[in-house]
């Protein structure tokens, strides 16, 4: 996961940027949240982000100021997203010369900023294996940068687990654990495939303290038996508990997620954690099940409920575009009339003109 801080002084911003997105669905974990540059500061060393998304103009220390001072904290400077309401030439160069990789205009746009993320998480890939290639041929060593599980090896677990194919879980996990040599090696690609296993169980399964304590003993094997007695012990269980969860039972899910959308769209920080907790499954699992059965994700579900709401008041309502936009869930107008303009090719008050 990619570890990732928020920095804006205005809390209903803050507040918006920290539900904006499924993380999970991005392997971003959101580790803090920091009302100006220099609360983020004090917390830098702590969390140790990976990416940041700042404002500029903030109290105290501004978010050029903040940059200034990370890299003196942290050793290294995290992938720096710009989020401000202020399109100057001047801030945009200030940027470049801050190795800033975007800066996204407000009101932010989720799509906009999920780009902007997927850069960042592309160009710390990109450095992790040029570290490596420097490392492999300076001190002919093998590094651990380069051990994981390719995006084609998860999509065959999947879509065996969906079956129900315990033995091609199996093995396609062996291959994968055949790669590697050294008990270092097999430790952390151990601890990997747990981990992304994990993903796929519910809430109430993850609360079980034997899964903190079977990492703990992955990452601290000392022998090469007493990792392989580790994975006996440990996968086939988790294995069938997730081919368990996949197996079509009378609970719908689908239907009781968008019960929930339908009846708290207009709560502006609605989220997938929210509805994942609800129905006591994990957001991973959630979010793959909506988008296996329904062929969108969960913010275009939100979106589109909000956006025939918000048509349906235009039409049957004298309410002002403001009160509409908090109406159905949207505290920020301009960034209502954006997205109701992308979804329908009107603006809020063409549409009432044209179909009222």
């Amino acid at each position: 996961m990619f570890r990732m801080m928020i920095i804006e002084d205005e809390v209903w911003m803050r507040k918006g940027l920290e539900k904006m997105l499924a993380w999970d669905e991005l392997h971003i974990q959101h580790v803090a949240s920091a009302r100006n540059g220099q609360e983020a500061l004090e917390l830098m060393d702590e969390c140790k982000p990976d990416i940041i998304l700042t404002d500029i103009k903030m109290p105290k220390i501004d978010g050029f100021g903040m940059l200034d001072k990370i890299s003196e904290i942290t050793g290294r400077l995290p992938k720096i997203i710009i989020i401000s309401g202020y399109d100057d030439f001047e801030f945009a160069k200030k940027a470049i010369q801050h190795a800033v990789i975007d800066y996204i205009l407000k009101p932010v746009d989720p799509e906009e900023l999920e780009k902007s993320l997927t850069k960042a998480i592309k160009m710390i890939l990109h450095e992790a294996e040029q570290a490596f290639q420097t490392n492999y041929y300076q001190n002919q060593e093998y590094i651990d940068i380069d051990i994981g599980i390719s995006l084609k090896e998860e999509t065959l677990i999947l879509k065996a687990l969906q079956k129900g194919d315990k033995g091609f879980v199996k093995s396609i996990i062996d291959d994968i654990l055949e790669k590697y040599n050294s008990l270092e090696q097999k430790r952390i690609i151990h601890f990997q495939l747990y981990l992304f296993l994990s993903r796929y169980l519910t809430a109430e399964q993850l609360k079980s303290p034997n899964r903190l304590m079977l990492l703990h003993k992955f990452k601290s094997a000392y022998t090469f038996e007493e990792l392989r007695g580790i994975y006996n012990l440990a996968f086939e269980p988790l294995v069938d508990e997730i081919i368990q969860n996949f197996t079509p039972s009378k609970i719908n899910y689908i239907s009781q997620a968008k019960e929930y959308i339908d009846m708290h769209y207009n709560n502006s920080s609605l989220s997938l954690d929210q509805i994942a907790e609800h129905l006591n499954l994990s957001p991973a699992y959630l979010s793959f099940i909506i988008k296996k059965e329904t062929g969108i994700n969960f913010t275009s579900h939100v979106t589109q409920k909000r956006i025939e709401s918000a048509k349906d008041l235009l039409l049957n309502s004298d309410m002002p575009l403001y009160e509409v936009s908090v109406e159905v869930g949207y505290n920020d107008v301009k960034y209502f009339l954006k997205v109701f303009k992308k979804e329908t090719g009107f603006t809020p008050n063409r549409y009432r003109e044209l179909y009222k």
